[in-house]
């Protein structure tokens, strides 16, 4: 679990989102990455992500993997993954109770 704070010259944001990533052998699935509207578009979510994927990288990890389950309320997100190198492996449903 990783707590994100955001703060620049203008402003301090505060708790600004949270991840939780979880080891599967080599792999690494960011299973949640939350962050707050005040901070999206100000390349928070870039910074949080690289740091993210260098962590996983000092762990050993060879490959990241992520969920984006689309929804009304994430639209802003739906090219984040995309954008930031990730691929569409398959459009795979989560299973219920699997937590996605």
């Amino acid at each position: 679990m990783y707590w994100i704070r955001a703060r620049d010259r203008f402003s301090d944001n505060g708790l600004s989102g949270v991840a939780a990533l979880w080891r599967n052998g080599h792999a690494w699935e960011i299973d949640r990455l939350l962050l707050s509207c005040r901070v999206i578009g100000r390349t928070v979510e870039t910074a949080s992500l690289a740091y993210l994927i260098d962590e996983t990288a000092d762990a050993g990890a060879s490959v990241n993997e992520a969920w984006f389950l689309p929804t009304k309320k994430n639209a802003l997100a739906s090219e984040f993954s995309s954008s930031h190198g990730f691929r569409l492996e398959d459009s795979v449903q989560p299973q219920p109770g699997s937590g996605a």
